[in-house]
This record gives structure tokens, C-alpha cells and sequence, in this order.
């Protein structure tokens, strides 16, 4: 009989007396992510004193501190401090996304009506990834004013994206119905203008986890937590 190294966590519920009652803090959200801040502060600014005597900008000792995590994110030990067993997953998910590039070929499934008419310099892509996990598939439906993109079923490790030109008046908005499963279903703005030409720029990419939805900063490089699933 064939075995496997999955696991699958218990389900957790915060209760009053927390700790006290033998729960980790570090199996929830907030003092999990406080840890992790801990960590990246610390290094950073110890690298930085470090540094000092050789009259290096903070910026090095922020270079040393990213290039250090690189090497010891693959070792068990951190990683299963600094991310535990549910959000591993997501995490790596996340770092190779990070990375990905916005003009690959197989990410492109749909070309706006106005595309060919835009400037290059208005052009944008956006990606909405599924990342449930346990096989479940993402039901998903976008559009704009001008575009329907049409019902859409996102394979688990699959992704949906589209090009398009932004208007010259800078009131561009794509949204997005999906769900998965038969409660779960949700809406939320793939692109607004006002909110994302800043914020993501040409290349705008969505994460869909169990938790909710995640949207990747251009700016800072980093994934941030945007929805809520309904309860």
C-alpha cells in the first residue's frame, strides 16, 4: 500500500487562555507574523551595526539579509519556526511567484477589446492564481464595462489572465465573481485604477488561498493580504 508524507493539520480555534492552556502561540496569524517581523528587523539591524565600522549604507547590510535568507530558508529548522506546517505551502508559493514574469506566453488567456489600440505604456496584465489546494478547483468570473472574460474553472495550480489597455480617462475596472465549493463566493476589484497603477503598475497578480486573497505589491515586492472569504 502506497504512503504519504502529507500532513493534515488539526483544526485550531483561539481560545481565551491561549497559552495557558498549552496552545502554541505560533499555530496563529498575529503572533506568528510578529515573530516573523522580529526576525527580519533583528538580523537587518544587526547586520547593520556590524557593518558600521566599515562605513556601509543600511541598504548592504538589507542586501547580506536577503541573500542569508535565501540560504538558510532551506533548512528545515527555520523554516519550520518562521512559517508553520499549515502556511508552508503558501509561503513557497508565494516566493516563487514573487519571482515569476508578467509577458510569459501560457499566462496570457485573454485579450481585451481595446488592447491593440493602447499604448505600451498603458498595458497591463493580470493574473489571478489558484492556490486552495487539496485539488479544489476555483470558479471564477471577470469582466469589465467594456469586457466579459466569460465563466472561467481554475484548476488548483492553475492561473486565469488577460491584457488590456487602460482608458485615457484612468476609470479602468476589471472585477471578479468566484467561489469555490457550494458557500463560498465572493467579488473583488481584479484592477482599479485609482487603487492599482500604482500600486501594481503593468503586472498584477492575485493569489487565491484557503485564507483569502492575496495581491503582490510591484513596489515593495511583497505579498499582501487584500480578502476575506465570507463566513
Amino acid at each position: 500500500m502506497a504512503t504519504t508524507n502529507s500532513v493534515c493539520p488539526a483544526p485550531m480555534k483561539a481560545t481565551s487562555n491561549g497559552s495557558w492552556q498549552g496552545d502554541n502561540p505560533l499555530d496563529y496569524a498575529l503572533p506568528l507574523i510578529i515573530v516573523q517581523i522580529c526576525l527580519v528587523v533583528a538580523f537587518t539591524r544587526t547586520l547593520a551595526f556590524l557593518l558600521r565600522p566599515l562605513r556601509q549604507p543600511r541598504v548592504i547590510a538589507e542586501i547580506i539579509h536577503r541573500s542569508t535568507i535565501n540560504i538558510i530558508g532551506n533548512r528545515p529548522i527555520y523554516v519550520h519556526l518562521a512559517c508553520r506546517e499549515p502556511n508552508i505551502m503558501v509561503a513557497h508559493e508565494m516566493a516563487l511567484i514573487r519571482h515569476g514574469n508578467c509577458d510569459h506566453e501560457e499566462y496570457v488567456r485573454y485579450v481585451s477589446k481595446d488592447d491593440d489600440d493602447g499604448d505600451d505604456e498603458l498595458r497591463v496584465h493580470v493574473s489571478v492564481m489558484n492556490r486552495l489546494g487539496e485539488g479544489k478547483r476555483l470558479s471564477l468570473h471577470c469582466r469589465s464595462k467594456d469586457d466579459d472574460l466569460g465563466q472561467q474553472t481554475v484548476t488548483d495550480g492553475g492561473e486565469f489572465g488577460w491584457d488590456f489597455s487602460v482608458n485615457a480617462w484612468g476609470t479602468t475596472l476589471f472585477y471578479c465573481d468566484m467561489g469555490y465549493g457550494y458557500y463560498l463566493n465572493m467579488s473583488f476589484d481584479a484592477f482599479s485604477y485609482g487603487r492599482d497603477w500604482r500600486r501594481c503598475h503593468s503586472c498584477c497578480l492575485w493569489l487565491v488561498s484557503a485564507e483569502g486573497v492575496y495581491g503582490l505589491n510591484g513596489g515593495t515586492g511583497l505579498w499582501e493580504f487584500m480578502y476575506f472569504w465570507p463566513i
